[in-house]
């Protein structure tokens, strides 16, 4: 493997030139073949009516590892869709992907029940999904029959760009996985499970990537065995990365570790910050409200935007840290001032020093449920509506987390709390629901800790009074989850709160604190 720091080239044209000329070819004629093996086109005439005929274009990158090296070259010949009609060349689009927090809840349940992990990948999934439609597309740029260069391509199956492709492939493989006898959750609809041989696999779809987990690994293969008799794939054994987190399976099975560390030294080199000296906290707690009422100007919103982009990724995937921060700076992406840009910045030099930190699910962690929420009141200096926060550990580890302005202003301290326990209490449910359907049932009450005592006292104790009768009916949900002992809520003090961070900057001290809390260990 090497490591190559180009840009990836932006057509056929540039590729041909560059010094990676062959690789580039081999990977381009590599993906025609795909193409007429599968069958996904036939080539004929113009259509002798009026009908879209829809243009092509080639799609080159480098596949990278979790280190960032070059693994292969992958060449794409991707439809023009933008040009299909709907209604005509397309109806239905909507394709599901698996959610975030399904794969980290797969990974706490791999590390409590010592599971091994494989992962595959389905080379030209996409080729698979046959289409309905009556579809035409020019032959690909670079690659013409020199016998008949005025001809166009029938599509048979789905090719990557059209706007049907990935719901073509998405119900192809359900098809498939529920012929092999596997069961698909309703709870997250690229979570499937199947028993082989008395044990238990559970299955995680994100396009046509897939993760394998079970305590038998000679189940896994036997399952592998039977989707590569299907779809060509590459079964990359034992996980290692995917969706570009780093993953680490720590020594005697006792657990598994989600890091992005080339994610962050991207960062660092793309924003010219990796001799920088490190931050203390992504955020200083002394310039949040200044931040929000920041009018200096900002030459260059788009590289703002995307730079929020980014921390967005990582947040969302392995750094809960940084929820608040880049959530609140996520709030001025339509007209970023020169403020917001210096502060995106301090996250990116605070990744600088954390950079190897990752999520620990451990087999010795807490395998009981237990979440966090909290808010801050009136918090927005701009609007003054709170801000939501809530975390849920599972395996000594964050597995769901949010930080969220509420949509509505509370009126009082006690309301925001009530309104963010509803949507910690919401998301417990659908994580119950997640484990009993893959045969996890979960018996005992799920513990949620909240630090103020009036929204505790409200919601096991449905008085109506003049501070709680105009909330909005859809809260009170909390009280029947209480009744039903589907959530025991617990009280906590504020300096024990864990989701404490999710609603407003901490210093460096608590930012530390916090981390250990999720289960973020370098």
């Amino acid at each position: 493997m090497t490591r190559s720091d180009d840009p990836d080239p932006k057509n056929h044209i540039e590729a041909l030139s560059s010094p990676d000329a062959n690789k580039w070819d081999a990977a381009m004629k590599a993906e025609l073949t795909a193409l007429k093996t599968k069958a996904v086109f036939t080539l004929v005439p113009p259509p002798d009516r009026p009908k879209t005929v829809i243009g092509s274009k080639w799609v080159l990158t480098r596949k990278r590892d979790a280190e960032g090296n070059v693994t292969r070259y992958k060449a794409r010949l991707v439809a023009q869709g933008f040009s299909q009609r709907s209604g005509d060349d397309y109806s239905e689009t909507f394709s599901p992907v698996t959610h975030i927090t399904t794969i980290r809840l797969f990974f706490a349940l791999a590390a409590l029940n010592k599971w091994v992990v494989h992962s595959i990948d389905v080379k030209t999934a996409y080729l698979n999904g046959p289409i309905q439609e009556e579809l035409y597309m020019r032959q690909p740029p670079g690659f013409e029959d020199s016998d008949k260069p005025h001809y166009v391509w029938r599509l048979q199956k789905a090719l990557y760009g059209l706007k049907q492709a990935g719901r073509a492939w998405n119900e192809e493989l359900d098809r498939i996985l529920l012929t092999f006898g596997l069961s698909r959750c309703t709870q997250d609809t690229c979570l499937y499970f199947t028993h082989i041989e008395g044990n238990l696999i559970v299955v995680i779809v994100y396009v046509d990537d897939l993760l394998f987990g079970s305590s038998s690994e000679n189940a896994i293969q036997k399952l592998k065995s039977k989707i590569a008799s299907t779809w060509d794939i590459v079964d990359n054994g034992l996980v290692t990365s995917f969706l570009g987190m780093k993953i680490t399976q720590l020594p005697d099975h006792s657990g598994y570790r989600l890091s992005q560390p080339a994610v962050i030294t991207n960062l660092l080199e793309q924003y010219n910050l990796v001799s920088c000296r490190p931050a203390n906290t992504p955020m200083d707690p002394s310039s949040w409200a200044t931040l929000a009422a920041s009018s200096s100007e900002f030459h260059d919103p788009e590289a703002y935007r995307s730079l929020i982009g980014s921390l967005m990724w990582l947040t969302n995937c392995t750094r809960p840290d940084l929820a608040f921060t880049v959530g609140f700076l996520a709030r001025f992406m339509q007209n970023p001032t020169s403020d917001h840009w210096q502060a995106a910045l301090q996250v990116v030099r605070y990744l600088a020093g954390t950079k190897q930190l990752g999520l620990v699910y451990s087999s010795s962690g807490n395998g009981a449920l237990i979440g966090f929420t909290d808010s801050d009141w009136a918090s927005d200096k701009l609007t003054r509506r709170s801000t939501t926060g809530y975390v849920f550990l599972l395996a000594g580890a964050a597995i769901s987390w949010k930080s969220k302005l509420q949509k509505t202003v509370a009126c009082s301290s006690m309301e925001a709390e009530y309104m963010a326990l509803f949507f910690g209490v919401s998301e417990a449910i659908h994580l119950r629901s997640l484990l009993a359907e893959i045969g996890m049932q979960v018996q005992d009450p799920t513990r949620i800790f909240c630090d103020s005592q009036s929204a505790i006292a409200i919601s096991k104790n449905p008085e109506a009074h003049q501070r709680t009768k105009h909330i909005d009916v859809k809260y009170h949900k909390i009280r029947e989850t209480i009744k039903d002992k589907i959530i025991d809520l617990n009280d906590i003090a504020s300096e024990d709160q864990v989701a404490d961070g999710f609603t407003k900057p901490e210093n460096g001290v608590k930012i530390r604190r916090t981390a250990d809390s999720l289960g973020l260990i370098q």
